[in-house]
């Protein structure tokens, strides 16, 4: 590979970074043949390509009309049909005898406002419904590529449907050459004989179709037959497991009686909202209820003495997680929604029937759209505990219809007890711009780890420098306060001994979250959302935010509808002298609340008590095909 194609993409990040100027970038370009950046990017990202030759060559693409295309001419290069680009599907559902479609299709931001996009069903056009949903990419501030996302539903009266997408360029009307099925979708054509089969339908994928057709009982047998044999002709070890397990699933379903939920908190440890709720489940035997986790957790035995618990990858996990009705978390991460990984393809028409119940560990208090949209996400219920966090939900771009989003408050709510002692317990959250994710072959999954020395980072420093400050040690003592540390989780295991040479207690793993918050007189947190379970017991709260403005900007949410000034229940300090002398006078009042927080905090929660059982009605009320 020439060495422009190989640094191009370095190029392309300084250039996002806004490290250099568009002129850079276009000099660099033209160091390079049209053929050497088309290889470099690759076909599959073709509007990038597109951008990319504009800015080169200072000149907009021609559409040149051939038979049934149209071609994108940029200067002397053809770069690609307009044929060539693919239907993304993200979701299809059969539901009353309606198929409900779901996708995005792209185009290079110059011909956003040339085409007109349509399906035919049978080959009659059919009008689809069209709207942003923030997926459009950028480098730099300029969008290069328009995704827009549509929707369409059809009746199903006849025997067989097929629906086909087409694009119409200048009076040219040009098919899609391809549908790709995209994280949800439940079939794809990525291994031959995929099928879908819901109710009384088969749904395959065929090149540039999508084909449904009505089947019964038998000849949907047949398709799994089929596709079985089409596993087996692949001859590896993955595909002759899956063909096993799938036969494990026909066999189990059908001796299925009862709902079956799977609950679950971090791959490796319990102690939020999931437990509490599996805890709680235990007084409903009408539902087979499982707990998941990490069999090497230290939480894993004691769950046993709860419930029912599954070793997290264990064969019996992979074949629950195909039977179960929800998979009920706290996390939101891939393990939850897909503990197949790199196999999932062999199962994409069953994993995905599950209905997902994301619990939080916390109440969202700013923007987190851009990781938890539905398009990330597809989760059926998602639980808030306050009025303000459920309207951000339905009015950020989360993209969620109001009976997705449930005001049940959190599990966790139900266990928590105040058990005042004489505790200041500081509990930041993470920081992602110290982390990044790598695979994890021995959890098999992606973890978060350091960059790089995390001691050597200012949030390190900034926490070690207050836990160690002599004036706060000599407060603590004349007022007769002990000073705690409770790590976030993904950090804990990195910066244990940020307490050492000091009479800090450490709030490791062995100290539950609950207990902390039983405990704690006042927390001293950032961001962390875990502020409003503190002030759920009525209890004082300090903001330390000495990296505001660079949180918000590298971390995995922004500023959302909750400004700590404004709405916050305590003071907000940027400063550790600041922050000393706010404890000083909270210690010397027995960190009593103040009485402009504590009309905050009346008016926070509309439920006190009774969490898991709102919860509870919600998720039986959409099993039973009621919402």
């Amino acid at each position: 590979m020439h060495k422009e194609e190989k640094t191009l993409n370095i190029i392309l990040k300084e250039y996002d970074n806004g490290k250099i100027s568009k002129v850079s970038l276009r000099r660099y370009l033209r160091k390079m043949t049209d053929q050497q950046i088309i290889a470099a990017v690759g076909m599959a990202e073709m509007p990038k390509i597109i951008w990319l030759l504009e800015t080169k060559h200072k000149r907009k693409a021609q559409l040149i009309p051939i038979e049934k295309d149209v071609m994108l001419r940029i200067a002397d290069t053809n770069v690609a049909n307009m044929s060539f680009q693919a239907v993304m599907l993200h979701f299809l559902t059969v539901k009353d005898q309606i198929i409900h479609i779901e996708g995005n299709i792209s185009v290079p931001a110059e011909l956003n406002k040339t085409h007109d996009f349509y399906a035919k069903v049978n080959g009659k056009k059919l009008e689809v419904k069209q709207q942003d949903c923030g997926l459009d990419l950028k480098l730099g501030n300029e969008i290069y590529e328009i995704r827009t996302a549509f929707s369409m539903d059809i009746p199903l009266k006849e025997q067989q449907y097929i629906i086909e997408f087409f694009n119409l360029i200048d009076g040219i009307e040009c098919s899609y050459s391809r549908i790709n099925s995209l994280r949800f979708a439940p079939v794809a054509d990525n291994i031959k004989g995929q099928y879908y089969a819901i109710d009384d339908w088969i749904i395959q994928i065929s090149g540039n179709q999508i084909v449904c057709q009505m089947s019964d009982a038998k000849e949907i047998s047949e398709y799994e037959e089929n596709y079985q044999k089409e596993l087996g002709l692949l001859q590896s070890e993955s595909a002759d497991w899956a063909i096993e397990l799938r036969q494990k699933y026909f066999e189990r379903v059908k001796q299925k009686r009862k709902p079956l939920w799977l609950i679950m908190d971090r791959s490796n440890r319990a102690d939020d909202n999931g437990e509490v709720f599996f805890k709680y489940m235990q007084q409903h035997r009408e539902v087979d209820t499982y707990f998941v986790i990490d069999e090497q957790s230290k939480d894993y035995k004691r769950l046993q003495a709860i419930g029912r618990v599954i070793p997290l990858y264990s064969e019996e996990h992979y074949l629950l997680a195909l039977l179960a009705d929800c998979v009920i978390s706290s996390q939101c991460n891939g393990y939850v929604e897909n503990p197949f990984w790199e196999n999932a393809e062999y199962f994409r028409d069953i994993y995905h029937r599950p209905q997902l119940i994301f619990l939080q560990h916390g109440v969202i208090k700013d923007d987190m759209s851009p990781t938890l949209n539905r398009f990330h996400t597809n989760l059926r219920g998602f639980v808030t505990s306050t009025k303000a966090e459920y309207q951000s939900i339905l009015e950020y771009p989360y993209y969620f219809n109001k009976e997705n989003i449930w005001l049940t408050g959190l599990p966790v709510f139900d266990e928590l007890r105040n058990n005042k002692q004489r505790y200041i317990v500081i509990a930041p959250t993470w920081r992602k711009d110290l982390m990044h994710q790598q695979w994890d072959e021995e959890r098999h999954e992606m973890v978060w780890v350091p960059k790089g020395d995390i001691k050597a980072s200012t949030y390190y420093r900034t926490y070690r420098e207050l836990i160690k400050d002599p004036i706060l040690k000599k407060y603590c003592q004349k007022n007769d306060y002990k000073l705690a540390f409770k790590p976030h989780p993904l950090m804990e295991r990195f910066i244990t001994d940020i307490v050492d040479g000091t009479d800090v207690q450490l709030m490791g793993e062995d100290i539950s979250y609950r207990d902390m918050l039983s405990m704690g007189s006042l927390m001293v947190t950032d961001y962390s959302s875990i502020a409003f379970e503190f002030v759920y017991l009525g209890k004082s709260i300090l903001y330390y935010q000495f990296d505001r403005k660079r949180f918000f900007n590298s971390h995995t949410y922004r500023k959302g509808y909750f400004d700590y000034v404004r709405d916050g229940f305590g003071e907000v300090c940027s400063r550790k002298g600041e922050l000393i002398r706010c404890l000083i006078s909270y210690m010397e009042n027995e960190c009593m609340v103040k009485d402009k927080y504590k009309r905050r905090m009346r008016q926070l929660y509309p439920f006190h008590g009774g969490a898991c059982e709102r919860l509870y009605m919600h998720i039986r009320r959409i099993t039973a095909g009621e919402g």
